[in-house]
């Protein structure tokens, strides 16, 4: 069946994305907006709260994501105990990581 002139398809959607895919995300890791213009009124009094708070640094400074690193995590990681509960424990950069 032909689509008519001017109609499109939309667009499919991946809906299983591999771990990689989904760390790879521009969403992942994104920094706050806190607003600095507070334009935004529903949210004027949180968004300065945060700004003037010990917090804002920790919300606001964009860390980078190193694909490296993640990979080397899962490539070493693996399930043990600890304390009776399970943890994923990995080594990254010769530290163990849990």
């Amino acid at each position: 069946m032909a689509l008519k002139e001017g109609k499109r398809n939309k667009p499919t959607k991946k809906e299983n994305k591999s771990e990689d895919e989904t760390m790879s995300e521009k969403r992942h890791n994104q920094i706050a907006f806190l607003d600095p213009e507070e334009k935004i009124v529903e949210v004027k009094d949180i968004t300065k709260w945060i700004r003037e708070s010990r917090i804002n640094y920790a919300v606001t400074f964009s860390t980078p994501v190193y694909k490296s690193l993640i990979k080397a995590f899962w490539d070493s990681a693996s399930i043990v105990q600890v304390d009776g509960k399970e943890v994923i424990y990995g080594r990254v950069n010769d530290l163990d990581t849990i």
